[in-house]
C-alpha cells in the first residue's frame, strides 16, 4: 500500500554499501572501468544493454537495462493494451493541428497518436479518417473527442462517426461533466466473454482530466441514470447497459497540467500525485485499475523521467508535436515555434467555450491574437448586444479585427454553420438572442484564427492563433545544437523520432539513476558521464535484451535477503533507504538493491549538505513576515536542517530580535535569513543588509529580485577574501539566489556586475581585495527554481522551468568555469515531487507552503486548520503589498476568507484613479465601511506613524505627500500589509480579511499526510517542521530503491505490485 508518515525511532548513521565481488560477464553485459569516463558514458547510451562498472572502492556495480515497458509500474500494459511500442502517446492538436499524416508516421513506427478531430466539420473528420485507416490499417490509433457544450450536436455527429468507422481508440478532452454522446461511445463498445464470462470493452477511452472532481468521473462506471436514458432511447442494448456498471468510464486518465491549447496551469508535481492518490481510492471501492499519464509540460527527457518518477504508466506530448513536419500547420508557425522559449505564452479566450470565459494558452510572440482576442471577450461582457457597442470601436473592430463589416462576418457565420455544421437550430437560438449572435460572431474570429496559422494565410499573420504550452522552450534547449535542430538539419523533425528521443532519454536518466545510488560510483565515475542526455540518432531498433538472471551473491555485510515472492518483506526491506538489499527469486536470481543515502538524491547533494554544514539536501524556505519563525528555524537547525528566517517585510526591530533568539539557540549551527528585494523601500534593503552584516549572518536566501541591487552585491562581496596559502577566493557569504525566470538565474549565475563593485569601492563599502576578488565568484552559491509556489511566483511549470535553468548553468559554466548548484522549489508537497526534482536533475529541493502548517511556524492555528483542510485548487492570485503598484500578484488562500477580492478591488482602483479624492463618495464609504472599517483618513495617520516610527523612512512619506497616486498606494498597502499580520497572529474580527500565503502543494501534502501520525485530525496536533521534511525525504529515498528494482524485468513480474506502491510516512 502507499507509505503514510509513521515515527522513525532513531536516526542511524548511512551505512556504506561495501563493493561488491567482481562478477562473472553477464551475457551481454558491456564491462568498464569507472575511471573510463567516456566509456561509461557510451555504455550509459544504451538503455538496452546490461553493464557493469569496475573500479577500486566501486567492486562491480551492475546497472540493469530500461526497457521502456519498464519506465512506470503500468506502462507495459499501456503498450500491451493498445498494442504499441511505447508508453507515450501524441495528444491531439485541434483542427486536424495532429494532422492524419502526423498519426500515420507515429502509428506506422508503433507510436499512438490521436487525431485533432476537435474543431473540424464533420467532412474534414471523416476525409482524415479515410486517410489514417487507409495507411494504417489494423494498426492503433486514437481520435480526439472534444467536449464543446454549445456544439452538442456536433459531438453527437463525431460519435456517430467513430462508431460508424469501427474507431476503438478515442482521447476525451475538455469534458466538464459526462454527457451522453461519450457514455454512449464507452458502453456500445461492452460485451460478455462467452467462456469467461468477463466483460469486453472494445472502445477504449483516454479521459484527459485537470482536476480531481473530473478524474472521479472518469475513474467510475457510467452513470447509471445516462445509461438508463440511453437504453430506452435504443441507443444502446440490454446487455451493454447491464454490463456499463462493471467498468470505469476510461481506460487510462492523463492528468493535463501546464499545457497548450486548453488547460487550467496546474502544476504537475502536485495534480499527478494528487490524482494517482485519488485513482487508488477508488480502485479500493470499485476494484477496477485505471492506468494514469501525464500530459502538459513534456517537452525533454527530465520532464518524462519526472512524470515516471511520480508514478506516472505513461506521458503525453502536444505542443511539441507542432513543430513536427507532419503536424498540420505551416512552416511561418513551426519557425515561429522553434525560436520560442517558455515563457513566450499567455492566456486567451477559447473558441469553443467563449461564453464561459474558458480560456487556452497560445503562442504570445510575433501574433496580436492574444490582445485581440481578450479585447473581444472583454466587449462580451460589457454590453448586451452588437448595437449597443459604441460606433467608433465597432468601426476598429472592423477594420483592425474582422477586416470586413460585421454583418458579413454574421452572414459567414451562417452560411458555416448551415451548410458545414448543419446546426439551424444555432442559428435560430442566435437571432432571438442578441448577446448569443454577439458570441457566434466574436468565435467567428477566433475560431478562424486558428485556421489562418495552419494554412499559413500572410496577409493574417499578425492573427495567427497558435496553441502553445511552455514546453515548448525545453524542447528548443532539448534538441540544440543536434541532428533534431531545425537550424542543423535544415528540416522539422519527424514525430515519431523526436518521442522516441524524449523516452530513450528518460530511459538512459533512469540507468543514470542507478548510477548515483552508489556513493563509490558517484566519487570514481566523472561527472562528464553523468550528464544530460541530448538527441543522437539511433542506428539501429534493436530488439530489448531482458537482463539474465544473476548468479546468487554472498551475503553482503548488512544486507537484507529476501523472496521476491514475499511481498511484505520486500516493503519492509525498501523502506529502510539506508540498507543494502537483495532480492531473489526463480527467474530473478539475485538482484540488488542499492541504499539510497540522502547525498546520493543528487548529483550536488552531498556537496549542498557539506557546504552549509546540514544532514538533508533540503532547506525550508523563508515565508516572510516572519511566517519562517525563528522557532521554525530553530526547530529545523536543531535537527541538521537548513532553514531561512522569514524577515521579508519585517520591520528591522523584530528582525533583530529574531536574530538574537536564532543565534542564542543555534549557535555555530546554520541557518539562513531572507533578504527581499523591495523596490519601494529601498532603505530597508540596506538596512537589512547592515543588520546581517554586523551579526555575522553568512547565509542569505535571496528572494524576489528582479535585478541585482547594491546591497545584496555589497553583502556578497564583503565576505571575500584571499587564502594566504592557496591563493584562492574564500567566500564567507553565502547566498541562495530564488528565481522563476532565466534571465534572472543569469545575473545570479554571473560575478557582482562589474560598475557595482567599483561603485561600492568609491563608497568604501567594499575593500579593494574584495573588489578584485569580486570577479572570481558568482553572484551565488546555489540557485532555487521557484516553480508554482506560495506568494511571489511566475507559476512556471516545474518540469519546463528546472531544466531550462540547469542547461543555463550548464552553458555558463562553460563561459566563467564556476560550478553553481541548482535546486527546485515551488509545489514540493509530497515525496514523488521530491523524487520528480531530484530526477530532472535538481540538487536540493525547497519546501514552503507545508511549513506553514507546522506548529513552530509563525502564523495561528485558525490559519492552520485552514491549510489542513485545503486542496491543490484552494488558491489564487491577488495583489502584493511589497510590490503593489507594479501590480506584482503573489499566491494565497482563497478558501474562507475575502482577501484575495477585496485586495484585486483596490488594484482595480488604483488603476483607475489618479487619487483618492478622484474615486466616487459612495465607493469611498464602501471601502471605509467593509474594508479598512476606519477613516481613510485614519489609516493615512497610522501609515504615516508606521513609516516614520518603524521604517525610519521620512522621505517616503514626504514622496507620498506630493504625489496623490502614490499616496493612495500607501493607503491601499495598509490593507494588504496588516492583512497577513491579520491573519499570522489570529485577529478573529478581522477573518474574513486574512491574507493567507500558501501555494497548491498544500493539497498534496495534505494527501499525504491524510491518515497518518503527521495528519493533525489523528495526532491532535500540527506537526514538527523537521519531522515533516524529513519525511518528504525519506519518501523520495524510499521512491528512488523502487526504481531499481523496477529497472529489472523479472523482479517487476515476480514482486506485488503492493511492494511498489508511493511511500507515505512510516516510523
Amino acid at each position: 500500500a502507499p507509505y503514510r508518515p509513521e515515527p522513525v525511532k532513531a536516526a542511524a548513521a548511512v551505512r556504506a554499501l561495501p563493493p561488491m565481488p567482481a562478477l562473472a560477464a553477464l551475457g551481454g553485459a558491456t564491462i568498464v572501468a569507472a575511471a573510463d569516463a567516456a566509456a561509461v558514458r557510451k555504455a550509459l547510451l544504451d538503455p538496452k544493454a546490461p553493464l557493469v562498472v569496475e573500479g577500486p572502492g566501486v567492486g562491480a556495480v551492475q546497472v540493469h537495462p530500461v526497457p521502456l515497458g519498464s519506465l512506470g509500474l503500468g506502462s507495459a500494459a499501456f503498450m500491451q493494451h493498445y498494442g504499441v511500442q511505447y508508453p507515450l502517446y501524441t495528444g491531439a492538436m485541434a483542427k486536424g493541428i495532429a494532422s492524419a499524416d502526423l498519426v500515420i508516421a507515429a502509428g506506422q513506427r508503433g507510436m499512438l497518436a490521436s487525431f485533432g478531430a476537435g474543431g473540424l466539420p464533420i467532412g474534414k473528420v471523416t476525409a482524415g479518417l479515410d486517410k489514417i485507416q487507409a495507411a494504417l490499417g489494423s494498426k492503433p490509433f486514437a481520435v480526439n473527442l472534444i467536449h464543446s457544450p454549445f456544439d452538442d450536436l456536433l459531438e453527437e455527429r463525431n460519435v456517430d462517426l467513430f462508431l460508424s468507422r469501427g474507431v476503438t481508440v478515442v482521447e476525451a478532452s475538455a469534458f466538464m461533466k459526462l454527457t451522453p454522446h461519450v457514455v454512449r461511445y464507452r458502453v456500445v463498445g461492452l460485451s460478455r466473454d462467452a467462456a469467461t464470462g468477463r466483460t469486453v470493452c472494445k472502445n477504449s477511452i483516454i479521459f484527459k482530466v485537470s482536476r480531481t472532481e473530473l478524474a472521479d468521473m472518469a475513474l467510475r462506471p457510467p452513470p447509471a441514470d445516462m445509461v438508463a436514458r440511453l437504453l430506452r432511447e435504443g441507443k444502446v442494448t440490454a446487455e451493454q447497459a447491464a454490463l456499463a456498471a462493471t467498468v470505469p468510464m476510461c481506460d487510462d486518465v492523463t492528468v493535463e497540467a501546464d499545457s497548450g491549447g486548453h488547460t487550467d496551469n496546474r502544476p504537475l508535481q502536485v495534480l499527478l500525485p494528487v490524482i494517482i492518490a485519488r485513482r487508488d481510492a477508488v480502485k479500493l471501492e470499485t476494484g477496477v485499475h485505471v492506468r494514469v499519464g501525464a500530459g502538459g509540460g513534456i517537452g525533454c527527457p527530465e520532464a518524462a523521467a519526472a512524470a515516471f518518477a511520480m508514478g506516472a504508466d505513461f506521458v503525453v506530448t502536444g505542443t511539441i508535436n507542432q513543430l513536427a513536419r507532419q503536424s498540420g500547420t505551416c512552416d511561418t508557425v513551426r519557425e515561429q515555434l522553434s525560436k520560442a522559449t517558455y515563457s513566450d505564452v499567455v492566456m486567451a479566450p477559447a473558441a469553443d467555450m467563449f461564453e464561459s470565459g474558458v480560456k487556452l494558452q497560445v503562442l504570445k510572440k510575433g501574433t496580436m491574437f492574444p490582445s485581440r482576442a481578450l479585447k473581444l471577450y472583454e466587449l462580451f461582457l460589457a454590453y448586451p448586444s452588437l448595437d449597443a457597442i459604441p460606433a467608433d470601436v465597432r468601426q476598429r473592430l472592423e477594420k483592425t479585427v474582422f477586416r470586413k463589416p460585421i454583418d458579413t462576418v454574421w452572414q459567414e457565420t451562417v452560411d458555416f454553420t448551415l451548410n458545414q455544421l448543419k446546426d439551424p437550430e444555432k442559428i435560430k437560438r442566435a437571432e432571438a438572442d442578441p448577446k448569443g449572435k454577439m458570441a457566434l460572431i466574436f468565435r467567428w474570429y477566433l475560431g478562424l484564427s486558428s485556421g489562418w496559422a495552419n494554412a499559413g494565410v500572410t496577409d493574417r499573420a499578425m492573427d495567427f492563433q497558435v496553441w502553445c504550452g511552455p514546453a515548448i522552450g525545453s524542447f528548443n534547449d532539448f534538441v540544440r545544437g543536434t541532428y533534431l535542430d531545425p537550424a542543423v538539419a535544415n528540416a522539422y523533425h519527424d514525430v515519431h523520432e523526436a518521442n522516441m528521443q524524449l523516452l530513450r532519454g528518460a530511459c538512459v536518466l533512469r540507468r543514470i539513476e542507478q548510477l548515483k545510488a552508489h556513493a563509490g560510483v558517484r566519487a570514481a565515475v566523472d561527472a562528464a558521464a553523468l550528464a544530460p542526455y541530448r538527441p543522437e540518432p539511433v542506428k539501429a531498433a534493436a530488439a530489448v535484451r531482458a537482463l539474465p538472471p544473476m548468479p546468487a551473491l554472498a551475503a553482503l555485510g548488512g544486507a537484507t535477503i529476501v523472496a521476491a515472492a514475499d511481498a511484505a518483506a520486500v516493503r519492509k526491506a525498501l523502506l529502510d533507504p539506508k540498507a543494502p538489499l537483495v532480492v531473489e527469486g526463480p527467474g530473478v536470481g539475485a538482484v540488488q538493491v542499492h541504499p539510497v543515502p540522502l547525498g546520493s538524491l543528487g548529483l550536488g547533494s552531498a556537496a549542498f549538505m557539506q557546504h552549509y554544514g546540514v544532514q538533508y539536501p533540503l532547506y525550508t524556505g523563508a515565508m516572510a513576515k516572519g511566517i519562517a519563525s525563528a522557532d521554525l528555524v530553530i526547530a529545523a537547525g536543531q535537527r541538521g536542517m537548513l532553514a531561512s528566517f522569514g524577515a521579508g517585510g519585517l520591520p528591522i526591530g523584530k528582525v533583530t530580535a529574531g536574530l538574537d533568539k536564532i543565534q542564542a539557540a543555534l549557535g555555530s549551527k546554520p541557518f539562513a535569513v531572507n533578504l527581499i528585494h523591495s523596490p519601494f523601500d529601498d532603505l530597508l534593503e540596506e538596512r537589512n543588509v547592515d543588520l546581517f552584516l554586523s551579526r555575522g549572518v553568512t547565509v542569505v536566501e535571496a528572494s524576489a529580485f528582479m535585478k541585482l541591487t547594491p546591497h545584496v552585491v555589497r553583502y556578497r562581496v564583503v565576505g571575500l577574501s584571499r587564502d594566504a596559502a592557496t591563493g584562492r577566493t574564500v567566500c564567507k557569504n553565502s547566498i541562495i539566489f530564488k528565481v522563476s525566470r532565466t534571465e534572472l538565474a543569469d545575473m545570479a549565475l554571473r560575478p557582482p556586475p562589474a560598475d557595482m563593485v567599483a561603485r561600492l569601492l568609491r563608497e568604501g563599502k567594499v575593500t579593494a581585495e574584495q573588489a578584485a576578488l569580486a570577479a572570481t565568484v558568482p553572484m551565488c552559491d546555489d540557485v532555487t527554481v521557484e516553480a508554482d509556489s506560495g506568494g511571489h511566483t511566475d507559476n512556471r511549470p516545474l518540469q519546463v522551468l528546472l531544466p531550462v535553468i540547469i542547461a543555463r548553468r550548464d552553458a555558463v559554466k562553460l563561459e566563467t568555469g564556476v560550478h553553481v548548484r541548482v535546486g527546485a522549489g515551488g509545489g514540493i508537497g509530497c515525496p514523488e515531487a521530491a523524487a520528480a526534482a531530484f530526477a530532472m536533475g535538481a540538487d536540493f529541493v525547497v519546501t514552503g507552503t507545508i511549513n506553514q502548517l507546522a506548529r513552530q511556524s509563525g502564523t495561528c492555528d485558525t490559519v492552520r486548520e485552514q491549510l489542513s483542510k485545503a486542496t491543490y485548487s484552494d488558491v489564487v492570485m491577488a495583489p502584493a503589498a511589497d510590490m503593489f503598484e507594479s501590480g506584482v500578484k503573489l499566491q494565497v488562500l482563497k478558501k474562507g476568507t475575502m482577501f484575495p477580492s477585496r485586495a484585486l478591488k483596490l488594484y482595480e482602483l488604483f488603476l483607475a484613479y489618479p487619487s483618492l479624492d478622484a474615486i466616487p463618495a459612495d465607493v469611498r464609504q464602501r471601502l471605509e465601511k467593509t474594508v479598512f472599517r476606519k477613516p481613510i483618513d485614519t489609516v493615512w495617520q497610522e501609515t504615516v506613524d508606521f513609516t516614520l516610527n518603524q521604517l525610519k523612512d521620512p522621505e517616503k512619506i514626504k514622496r507620498a505627500e506630493a504625489d496623490p497616486k502614490g499616496k493612495m498606494a500607501l493607503i491601499f498597502r495598509w490593507y494588504l500589509g496588516l492583512s497577513s499580520g491579520w491573519a499570522n497572529a489570529g485577529v478573529t474580527d478581522r477573518a474574513m480579511d486574512f491574507q493567507v500565503w500558501c501555494g497548491p502543494a498544500i493539497g498534496s501534502f495534505n494527501d499525504f499526510v491524510r491518515g497518518t501520525y503527521l495528519d493533525p485530525a489523528v495526532a491532535n496536533a500540527y506537526h514538527d517542521v523537521h519531522e515533516a521534511n524529513m519525511q518528504l525525504l525519506r519518501g523520495a529515498c524510499v521512491l528512488r530503491r523502487i526504481e531499481q528494482l523496477k529497472a529489472h524485468a523479472g523482479v517487476r513480474a515476480a514482486v506485488d505490485a503492493a511492494a511498489l506502491a508511493p511511500y507515505r510516512p512510516e516510523p
